[in-house]
């Protein structure tokens, strides 16, 4: 269902298609999954560089201009530590790089997560998913560990070829694939995100989980492809906006009842292929300022 936020960042809540990442414990022993849906701003495809917040997504999302379409992905990353302070059963951090899901039904993605267990053990794991077929569970990988990721389009095969690879330990996963509704993927934004994800319990119901303390996170060499209007190129995250062939978008992570930040993006490097996401401790008294300048994304997050 779609609907448009209103005037008011703080009381409107506009929601729209819903992508999944699906996240199964490398033991078998239960799944996490989550879920987006995320609103689209009426002005978004115009407007040059675009902020928004959202209760379970952080860090940047590129949004094709009409006529353009997304055709690659990618980015290096080294796996953070987790910790937390919370007393929550439902504790995870997962970071990835994908195509559609800001403004469309599909997402084609694949990263690494850490879920901390009851115990307080933590599994680190990577993994790729179609929504929305459930999440494939590849690797486990380890803290510090060298990680680069890719999704890509091939358009003679209308399929999706997904690589990550643990370049510390040398595990390494690629497939191609295409599932029964991303056959129809409409391509139109590419992301790096750091996500709290959502656990399905064992009454059956979905909780949204609390994001784990990941301190200080990095894309590095990020970029993607896109193609459309007699333009097919690559580029850093910033690179691909030009020729108005997309939008920059910013994530914040937030609260949902408090709306204070829990996960910030910082500005791009220089060369636009780069940017950091920092964990924020919530205080224990929050002011709600600084927000009219934002869309506030209050995402609804369903299970497939």
């Amino acid at each position: 269902m779609r609907s448009r936020a209103s005037n008011s960042p703080l009381s409107g809540v506009a929601t729209i298609a819903t992508g999944v990442l699906a996240v199964a414990f490398m033991g078998g022993t239960g799944v996490v999954r989550a879920s987006v849906s995320v609103p689209q701003a009426a002005d978004m495809a115009s407007a040059s560089s675009v902020a928004y917040t959202s209760t379970n997504w952080s860090g940047y999302a590129d949004t094709a201009s009409s006529g353009y379409a997304f055709n690659s992905v990618s980015a290096t990353w080294t796996q953070p530590a987790v910790t937390t302070q919370s007393s929550s059963s439902y504790v995870a951090a997962s970071f990835w790089v994908g195509l559609d899901g800001f403004s469309s039904t599909t997402v084609e993605q694949t990263g690494t997560q850490a879920v901390i267990g009851s115990g307080g053990t933590v599994t680190y794991s990577a993994w790729y998913e179609l929504y929305p077929q459930v999440e494939i569970p590849v690797f486990t990988v380890k803290p510090d560990d060298k990680i680069s990721a890719s999704v890509t389009y091939e358009s003679a095969t209308n399929q999706f070829a997904f690589k990550i690879t643990d370049l510390t330990s040398g595990a390494s996963y690629s497939t191609t694939a295409v599932g029964t509704q991303t056959s129809k993927a409409l391509r139109s934004s590419a992301e790096w995100i750091v996500e709290a994800p959502e656990f399905g319990t064992s009454s059956g119901s979905y909780q949204l989980s609390t994001l784990a303390d990941y301190g200080s996170f990095g894309f590095n060499n990020a970029s993607a492809g896109i193609s459309g209007k007699s333009i097919n190129q690559t580029g850093s995250i910033s690179g691909v906006n030009a020729n108005g062939a997309a939008t920059l978008n910013s994530i914040t992570l937030v609260d949902g009842n408090t709306f204070q930040a829990l996960s910030t993006p910082s500005a791009l490097t220089n060369d636009g292929a780069s940017f950091t996401t920092n964990y924020v401790p919530e205080p224990t008294s929050v002011a709600l300022v600084g927000l009219s300048a934002m869309g506030l994304l209050l995402l609804r997050r369903r299970r497939a």
